[in-house]
């Protein structure tokens, strides 16, 4: 399979969760990196341990730097100094696991759990917290190096496994830490990890548990993805049975079995669709190796071909999404989840040889780890990402590239998008050169807020000296913002160009009829131009100055009032100049008669200009030519030149009157009445056919109130108005 291929797959398929385990392995006498899509980096831990043990672990930060390692109940500092001044005693390989969880609150500080047996009949728990944030680890010397959690727990084999963060963050951070032991069958006890320590235990022991076999070595204890399931097998009960425990109520106990039962269970694994992965001993040497059971309503199993020499294996998925299992030699092969593969090969993961545990279960252990944690960020505090906009940009840390262009004439507005709740700030503006490298001296800037706990709004007025620098000075600036939360440092850079004010933008423009093509411009309400329905367009071209933005907005005259009828529109990015621009005024419906008028504002991020022109809209021939259908143009037409005639009588009227037109041939009418202020009043007619000939429609007046009217008639898309009088 080429390597390539396979990991363009994973990217695609597995990438969510490939962040979501563990990446730096503590391998005794080994420590192994592994990153997702990258051949594992394999070197010596500090201080070569060459000696058996039970279990072993160890903590990492973000940059895959080895903090300090466990094995067995001695804590070894990055340079492999032994920092536990009274290990504890043995034995340790009644307890194949050692949990490290990060202090909730605190940086880079670890608590360390580890367990044992005392004269084999009950399990201790102990822990104490390793803290790094120094830079070098210590344990402190007081309460002691080692605190007892319990000394209570039945039996003389237990598994732990340890949660992500379930509720909470930072300080109020709670996760979970179960420990499985033996005693009148199988017991969950579950206790609370916190700033405050790990303490308050719920015990979880239902009436299925307390027919499990008293006597079973406990070798491994799993927890799924999302923390609902723990799954365990015994070592040496020799019946191939894996259990599989619900964490809520009313705690379900499944039990699995696979298909030749004699086998003893060594290493169990959730894999990312919850199924399980064991690895089995057996006196039937065809039984030994690697299984996987598909934890469905109808289990299936399967024995992947190939592992038999992997019959003595806790099994551990990586962030690199495979899951590695150790043969009887001590050396590591890995799983492939996703074809059910198992993989030997040198080619990818280099030889690396455990030391032998040596006694007790004799299971080779590998370091236990969080399901579904962070490990890329294994920290108490959450992490400090530093970011801002600047004038709503984003910035980008990345290199040089195309500068933001922004004008100091107006705030320069920074706007903190920072998470991770950081403790303090420095912001930093540097004049650069086109190849972005800083500048110093004479005429440039160079300024450091130092250490800030708010950042400034507006680059031109920033804290301390040369903080008003660029309110009278242009170039190019490097801009970063570090951050910090007392434990991590991130940074975040943008690049400016600063500009001075730019020429001022002036408005001008005028409206072009859609028939002749006439210009209408009036800045006068009290004598607008006349302005032909259909679709007008605007010239805005001999607008001059910078304009970077320009707006539309049509209003029309109602009860007195200008209301906003179309916009505004407003049309942005990067408009030098609006030669040749035109605007189409249209999407919305004029009313015959009534007043309007459109404003044009021009501008940049300096400032704008507007001008206004009032109209009123009159209805236009489609022939070309334009008609002169003013409101105070039209009170009877009956005379008129073109053969659809129309007419209104009596005009004034008291009571009803009448519409007549007259068209040549069959044509869809309508017809209404408005007053003066454009509102419809009363629909005569609506899209209504009339053959050929001369037509009357009856106009019901009396319920509108004495006063001016304007009837509106369109016969095939050839509109007529006029007004009329009703008086009493």
């Amino acid at each position: 399979m080429k390597k390539t291929l396979f990991f363009i797959f994973f990217v695609i398929s597995l990438k969510s969760m490939a962040i979501y385990h563990m990446r730096n392995w503590t391998l005794p006498p080994n420590k192994v990196t592994m990153t997702y899509g990258n051949t594992p980096v394999v070197s010596a831990l500090p201080g070569s341990p060459t000696g058996t043990y039970a279990a072993a672990n160890g903590a990492y930060d973000e940059n895959n730097n080895l903090l300090f390692y466990v094995i067995d109940g001695t804590i070894y500092s990055a340079t492999g100094s032994s920092l536990t001044t009274a290990p504890l005693s043995t034995p340790y390989y009644y307890a194949k696991e050692i949990v490290i969880l990060p202090v909730p609150g605190q940086c880079k500080k670890y608590y360390v759990v580890c367990s044992r047996a005392t004269a084999l009949t009950a399990i201790e728990l102990y822990r104490t917290t390793v803290d790094c944030s120094s830079g070098t680890a210590s344990v402190p010397a007081s309460p002691g190096t080692w605190t007892t959690i319990t000394s209570t727990l039945s039996g003389n084999f237990c598994g732990m496994a340890a949660s992500k963060v379930i509720s909470g963050s930072g300080s109020t951070a709670i996760r979970y830490l179960y420990v499985l032991t033996r005693g009148s069958g199988a017991v969950v006890t579950r206790y609370t990890v916190s700033s405050s320590g790990i303490a308050s235990p719920t015990t979880i022991n239902t009436a299925a548990m307390q027919l499990l076999p008293t006597n079973g070595m406990i070798s491994e204890l799993e927890l799924n993805q999302d923390g609902s399931k723990l799954a365990w097998g015994y070592g040496n009960t020799g019946d191939g049975k894996v259990y599989e425990l619900a964490t809520a109520s009313p705690n379900t106990l499944i039990t699995y079995t696979l298909t030749n039962p004699d086998q003893n269970i060594m290493g169990i694994e959730y894999d990312g669709s919850n199924n399980l992965w064991i690895s089995a001993q057996s006196v039937t040497t065809l039984n030994n190796g690697i299984y996987k059971i598909t934890t469905t309503a109808t289990p299936s199993y399967l024995k992947i071909s190939g592992t038999s020499a992997y019959n003595n294996t806790q099994l551990e998925k990586s962030n690199n999404s495979y899951i590695y299992a150790v043969n009887n030699s001590g050396t590591m092969a890995y799983i492939d989840e996703t074809s059910n593969s198992f993989t030997t090969s040198s080619s990818y993961i280099p030889a690396v040889t455990l030391v032998s545990n040596g006694s007790g279960l004799a299971v080779y252990s590998l370091p236990d780890q969080v399901d579904f944690e962070d490990y890329s960020y294994f920290n108490g505090i959450p992490l400090a990402t530093a970011a801002f906009n600047i004038n709503g940009t984003a910035s980008t840390n990345s290199s040089c590239g195309a500068l933001q262009n922004v004008y100091n004439c107006v705030p320069i507005v920074l706007s903190n998008q920072t998470t991770g709740s950081p403790v303090s700030y420095t912001l930093t503006v540097n004049s650069i050169d086109n190849n972005c490298n800083t500048i110093s001296g004479a005429g440039y800037l160079s300024y450091n807020s130092g250490t800030i706990t708010t950042l400034p709004t507006d680059l031109r007025a920033m804290p301390g000296t040369n903080g008003n620098w660029l309110d009278g000075h242009t170039g190019k600036f490097k801009v970063q913002l570090t951050a910090t939360n007392g434990c991590t440092v991130t940074t975040a850079t943008a690049y400016l160009q600063v500009n001075g004010a730019p020429t001022a933008a002036v408005a001008n423009f005028q409206i072009n009829n859609p028939v002749s093509g006439t210009p209408c411009f009036s800045s006068n309400a009290g004598s607008p131009c006349t302005l032909c329905t259909g679709s007008p367009t605007m010239n805005i071209s001999s607008s001059t100055g910078t304009i970077t933005y320009y707006k539309k907005t049509t209003e029309q005259l109602i009860s007195g009032t200008w209301t906003v009828v179309n916009g505004p529109t407003t049309v942005a990015g990067g408009v030098v100049g609006l030669t040749g621009v035109y605007v189409t005024q249209s999407g919305f419906s004029y009313v015959l008669g009534a007043p309007y008028r459109v404003t044009v504002e021009v501008g940049n991020d300096c400032g704008s200009n507007a001008k206004t022109c009032y109209f009123t809209a009159v209805a236009c021939k489609t022939d070309g030519e334009e008609t002169e259908a003013t409101t105070s143009a039209i009170d009877n037409i009956s005379g008129a030149t073109f053969s659809d005639a129309v007419a209104l009588y009596p005009n004034p009227t008291q009571g009803n009157t009448t519409l007549q037109f007259t068209n040549e041939k069959a044509a869809m009418v309508s017809a209404f009445i408005t007053d003066l202020q454009g509102r419809k009043v009363l629909t005569i007619a609506q899209d209504k056919t009339f053959e050929s000939g001369e037509h009357n429609l009856d106009i019901a007046t009396a319920t509108l109130a004495n006063g001016v009217y304007i009837y509106h008639i369109t016969v095939n898309n050839k509109t007529t108005s006029g007004k009329f009088v009703k008086a009493n």
